[in-house]
């Protein structure tokens, strides 16, 4: 479900953007935020939540500014203020915003990685797991060099040998061709979501 939202240029606005609609209410802040409309002191950020929850709407803060290593601590008390004044969304450019809000809420390194990192980054994930077992699958030219082996080749060494056989008959070269192609099938169909997913997301193009 879609949300509208709206940024707040006036304190006394609130109700009037609540009712005509409005769900979110982004509000800017000196230093933190960038090409903010209206700027409000961080003293005013508590009075602006109670407002803003008190009219049914949601608290949205613009950080959008990129941190250096030395600016560090004074967004960690940025994000302390947020907490306390209950923001309900954060919009940031720097991932490091990302990371030290989640360390607020005592999320380590490993949690961090499996509860944030990972689950933004299964599109990718998935694309380079297909990808690579193609490789790996359809390799033949590598494999046929440097294994000595026939427990080690590769599938296609295996079809290859097969079907160049001139004894094999055209059903046992179609089963053998339909035996290699269901891993790929079956791959591909786990992941197929996730693909589709990362190439709407990243490949298309609005006008």
């Amino acid at each position: 479900m879609s949300q509208w939202i709206v940024t707040l240029n006036d304190e006394d606005s609130v109700r009037d953007l609540k009712e005509a609609g409005a769900d979110e209410l982004l509000v800017s802040v000196p230093f933190f935020s960038l090409r903010g409309a209206h700027i409000f002191p961080l003293e005013q950020l508590q009075t602006l939540s109670r407002k803003i929850h008190a009219a049914g709407a949601k608290l949205a803060v613009n950080c959008t500014r990129f941190f250096m290593e030395e600016e560090l601590p004074r967004l960690r008390e940025f994000l302390a203020l947020l907490k306390d004044v209950q923001a309900d969304t954060i919009y940031f450019a720097d991932e490091g915003v990302l990371y030290e809000a989640a360390q607020l809420d005592f999320c380590g390194p490993v949690k961090y990685f499996f509860t944030m990192v990972l689950p933004m980054s299964k599109t990718v994930v998935a694309t380079v797991s297909v990808f690579t077992f193609l490789n790996v699958w359809n390799d033949y030219l590598w494999p046929s060099l440097v294994f000595t082996s026939s427990d080690l080749l590769t599938a296609q060494i295996g079809l290859n040998s097969i079907t160049s056989n001139e004894n094999t008959t055209m059903g046992q070269t179609l089963a053998v061709i339909t035996l290699v192609t269901i891993p790929v099938i079956i791959i591909y169909s786990l992941f197929s979501k996730q693909i589709v997913e990362g190439v709407t997301s990243t490949g298309s193009k609005e006008g």
